[in-house]
């Protein structure tokens, strides 16, 4: 047996649509149909035989089963429509509600079959033939309405499978929520996307080529991206990598503080590493960190620049173990400090001057002058090495101890009696014993 084409299917339906209620009415035995179809369109070699119905037990693609309600003078049918596709295993369980009728499906049913009110028939072949195929009531003694009792039954050519050319971004972080647009082929509206064996947050079909997806969460690696059509044909493609979400900073507090270094902060933000691991910079210079979680940083600044007027902003750099980094651009501002003196090394001298004294303390500048006086005498070679020290060679003085002053710029700190002038220890001569 052979199957007849597309267009004698459409040419068929065409015929039965035309037929009037008293023609269809006058010509239900199925060979009569059968002859009218033929006659009308010259088609009598190819509609000679009809394909036997295909037994239970075959392989098809999907199942589609649809229940058909007979009665006066119509079809119903659910679900509607009435379509299937190529491949499909279709099963039809047909009913009387009322009357005795008749029910035929051109081209997968060799025979009709007839139900009385109440009774009802299986009919099962696979939808291996692409086209319209007309179905109808073979009983005309069902009433003058009979010749309505009409429909057909569309059989849709096989999809062609979706393919994917590419997609980008390539890479998004473990916490999902990246679009990705995938470009490709035959997609279908209805298609799904998922990332390995997740699926997408949403799609959206925008055009038979392109699919925006929203990247699920994932834990970190590569996966591929598939595209699947409602038609069950899907595709898969390439590398999506999911990474670690880089840190990001939220606030830094306080978000000022002395050149002299040694300001508490708390850095905020997210995705922070771990304590030995995570390295913060504030303007190059390595901070100390003493605590580290996932959403928070305790950290104190280190020294400040060593050439500021009065406030120096800074950029804030936050690095995770495996090298992604933040900046929070000029996230902490430097202050220059009123000076002060914290300690003066050696605190002793000779008269003739000529010690080289060192001063710790803070608000020490390169950007302002800087004058030392030991006891209002003034200290030659003042060098400021870094906010919080400074070199200056201590002038004669009388021995006694005196006070040292320290002037930055129009402020100054005083540290009083904070050196000695002494006259060196005289050395004992030996006495030798006779």
């Amino acid at each position: 047996m052979h199957m007849r084409s597309t267009t004698v299917s459409v040419l068929a339906l065409s015929l039965v649509s035309s037929l009037s209620a008293q023609q269809w009415h006058q010509a239900t035995p199925l060979d009569e149909l059968l002859k009218q179809i033929h006659a009308r369109h010259h088609l009598v070699a190819e509609m000679d035989a009809l394909p036997a119905k295909v037994p239970d037990g075959f392989n098809a693609a999907a199942v589609k089963a649809f229940t058909i309600t007979a009665f006066t003078f119509d079809f119903a049918i659910n679900p509607s429509p009435f379509v299937v596709n190529v491949g499909d295993s279709v099963t039809l369980d047909v009913t009387s509600s009322d009357v005795t009728h008749g029910f035929f499906l051109e081209h997968y049913m060799s025979t009709d079959v007839t139900m009385a009110k109440g009774q009802h028939r299986t009919i099962t072949f696979v939808a291996n033939t692409p086209g319209i195929f007309t179905y109808a009531c073979t009983v005309s003694t069902c009433g003058t309405g009979h010749g309505d009792m009409v429909g057909d039954m569309v059989v849709q050519a096989a999809a062609v499978a979706p393919a994917i050319s590419s997609f980008t971004p390539t890479s998004g972080t473990t916490a999902g929520g990246i679009v990705v647009a995938i470009s490709g082929t035959n997609f279908q509206n209805g298609a799904s996307v998922k990332f390995g064996d997740t699926a997408a947050v949403s799609t959206t079909v925008n055009s038979s080529s392109s699919i925006s997806a929203i990247s699920p969460a994932h834990a970190a690696g590569d996966v591929a991206i598939t595209v699947t059509n409602p038609d069950g044909q899907s595709a898969m493609f390439g590398t999506f990598t999911y990474t670690v979400p880089g840190p990001t900073i939220t606030s830094i507090v306080p978000a000022t503080g002395s050149t002299a270094g040694g300001t508490p902060i708390t850095i905020s933000g997210t995705n922070f590493g771990v304590v030995g691991d995570v390295k913060v910079t504030i303007g190059g210079a390595p901070a100390i960190i003493t605590t580290v979680n996932s959403s928070a940083i305790f950290a104190t600044t280190p020294i400040g620049p060593l050439d500021i007027v009065s406030s120096a902003p800074r950029d804030v750099v936050v690095t995770n173990p495996d090298g992604r980094s933040v900046t929070r651009s000029g996230g902490f501002t430097y202050t220059l400090p009123a000076p002060s003196i914290a300690s003066i090394n050696p605190t002793a001298g000779s008269p003739n001057g000529g010690t080289q004294v060192t001063i710790t303390g803070a608000g020490f500048t390169t950007a302002l002058p800087v004058s030392v006086t030991f006891g209002g005498v003034a200290g030659t070679n003042a060098q400021v090495t870094s906010p919080v020290t400074l070199n200056v060679t201590a002038p004669a003085q009388a021995v006694g101890t005196v006070d040292v002053l320290v002037k930055v710029g129009s402020a100054q700190a005083t540290s009083a009696g904070g050196f000695s002038y002494q006259n060196p220890a005289k050395k004992r001569r030996a006495v030798k014993l006779q």
